[in-house]
């Protein structure tokens, strides 16, 4: 009997992909009586999953909440820098807007707030202080504000990084690790399986009947990576 091969799956597959290859060799070596003592290690890979799948979903759920989080700010941010610009036309109304280009430098108010937040905060972290030794009371006040919005916006930044890393961690740590687990217990398995059917004279294609297969996808190529995301 020639050597049969499986896909391997690959180290950026979702984890779904990984829960179903693994469910379905548990579920299918149990119904055959000559291969049903081959399915513990799988149902052990399987609860392994789920574990792993509540993990990913709690950091997916860290990633939402940073990025509603930056989206506060980065809204709260524009708000006030759309006022600081008005006050300080309205202010310059008659003059010219040399003042305001000090601010702004070669961009516009629009400019600054098309800016993504992190951006926006490099470009207007020296604005509360340039506008604390402003003369109007009405620039000093939007300048409190403008620095209350740029720490909380750092903060909200310095989270969404975070959470990403952390996410990033957990799929080298944990993820990969299953990957390369169930791989490798894939391909004993099929060794096994390889024995049992020369030994009971069975089909060629017998072993690698226990493995998921795509109906359309040859037997003997790779598994289409599905990464993980929290939008995909």
């Amino acid at each position: 009997m020639a050597t049969p091969t499986i896909p391997t799956i690959p180290a950026n597959a979702s984890l779904y992909t990984v829960w179903q290859r693994t469910v379905y060799t548990e579920r299918r070596l149990q119904r055959n009586k000559l291969t049903v003592d081959l399915a513990p290690p799988f149902a052990v890979l399987a609860s392994r999953c789920k574990i792993e799948l509540v993990a990913q979903l709690d950091h997916w759920g860290a990633e939402i909440g940073a990025q509603a989080a930056v989206d506060e700010a980065d809204d709260a941010l524009d708000d006030t820098t759309n006022e600081i610009v008005a006050e300080v036309k309205h202010l310059d109304r008659k003059t010219s807007n040399a003042r305001l280009k000090s601010y702004l430098g070669k961009s516009t108010g629009s400019g600054v707030v098309r800016l993504g937040l992190a951006s926006q905060l490099k470009v207007m972290r020296t604005w509360p202080a340039a506008l604390a030794s402003e003369p109007e009371a009405s620039l000093k006040s939007l300048g409190e504000r403008l620095a209350g919005d740029i720490t909380v916006g750092t903060a909200a930044d310095d989270e969404r990084a975070t959470v990403a890393a952390e996410r990033a961690t957990h799929r080298a740590r944990n993820i990969t690790s299953l990957i390369d687990d169930l791989n490798a217990l894939r391909t004993t398995t099929l060794g096994r399986l390889v024995v049992r059917a020369t030994k009971n004279k069975l089909p060629s294609d017998w072993p690698r009947r226990f493995f998921f297969r795509a109906r359309t996808q040859a037997s003997n190529t790779s598994d289409s990576p599905e990464p993980d995301g929290p939008t995909g």
